[in-house]
């Protein structure tokens, strides 16, 4: 056993995220504050198997603009497909992409699955997988329990930034994340963004947070030569469901194409429909593995990937890429 404990802390982080599926409904109230003021709430839903099958699916309420923003990815362990629904018409499908990356994760590097989960994960690597490389910090507090925290460096495809990671002492699980910019900043108190838990709660056995909140900043260097730091978006998250290791049908890891739909490769168009759609027929569901070893994190892995239209989350994204993402 390593003097520092991070044997343990690896431990009891495999201990708490082993398991063979998860379902998840989550929620998030956001309220933004510089960049098009108001409020909205998200709906998510979010399914994963051992064997690397995901679905993820994003809607708005109306919001600011008056549109649902609806958007869903879907991995069938090999392959992903991402959803385009119209504007102003939420179910009904406008594109489809095909791709090997799930989600946004090609884009910024950070793994696409909504509050806490994605936690799990520094980047796209696996948390425990990420632990041995990190560089040890003071231990802190956060909703009254002791915790040991974990700076990582260069995280992220786009404008990489400093991670810093508050691991429950007891149970190893993140209770918050902060992004910086440069290390210099985490000296200065001075993230572009945080999630932190507001809650740890037993589940099946687990310890999961089921509420949380994030807070995205303006970060900026002032008249006078001093960083300022003013709130841009702030959200509170709340899991209303999550069920752990169902066996969940393998339709769910495939869209079924409504007609005339385009459907592109990033390499070439495809050809028929059929080449799509026959997948999602199958009625075999996923079947998970009997094992709960510790190596089952390898195959999991932002805030949802659509906000209140397409071009906000571009926009919301952009700024998570020299912050939260």
């Amino acid at each position: 056993m390593r003097e520092d404990g991070l044997e343990q802390i690896i431990e009891n982080l495999l201990r708490q995220s082993s398991f063979r599926s998860i379902q998840l409904k989550v929620d998030i109230d956001q309220e933004n504050i510089s960049i098009n003021p108001g409020t909205f709430t998200a709906h998510t839903t979010y399914l994963q198997t051992d064997q690397g099958a995901r679905f993820f699916d994003y809607k708005s309420d109306p919001g600011p603009t008056g549109h649902v923003s609806h958007r869903t990815h879907f991995c069938d362990g090999k392959k992903s497909a991402s959803i385009d629904y119209k504007r102003g018409e939420p179910e009904r499908q406008q594109q489809i992409l095909i791709s090997h990356s799930f989600g946004i994760e090609r884009n910024f590097g950070f793994f696409d699955a909504p509050d806490p989960l994605r936690w799990f994960y520094v980047g796209l690597t696996p948390l425990a997988e990420s632990l041995p490389k990190g560089e040890r910090l003071a231990d802190g507090i956060v909703i009254g329990r002791s915790c040991d925290v974990f700076h990582f460096k260069k995280v992220g495809s786009r404008g990489p930034q400093s991670l810093v990671y508050y691991l429950d002492k007891k149970t190893s699980v993140p209770l918050r994340v902060s992004a910086y910019a440069d290390p210099d900043r985490i000296r200065k108190d001075k993230p572009n963004w945080t999630w932190e838990a507001t809650s740890l709660d037993l589940v099946s056995g687990r310890s999961f947070p089921l509420s949380s909140t994030y807070k995205a900043f303006d970060v900026s260097m002032g008249p006078a030569g001093i960083l300022e730091s003013n709130p841009s978006i702030t959200q509170k998250i709340q899991v209303k469901e999550v069920t752990f290791d169902a066996a969940i049908p393998a339709s769910s890891f495939w869209p079924v194409v409504q007609e005339d739909v385009e459907i592109l490769d990033r390499d070439q168009l495809l050809g028929p429909r059929q080449s799509i759609s026959k997948v999602a027929k199958t009625e075999n569901p996923v079947r998970v593995s009997e094992s709960t070893g510790d190596g089952l994190w390898v195959t999991w892995a932002i805030v949802a990937v659509s906000l209140i239209a397409l071009g906000f989350a571009v926009k919301l994204w952009r700024t998570a890429s020299a912050g939260r993402a």
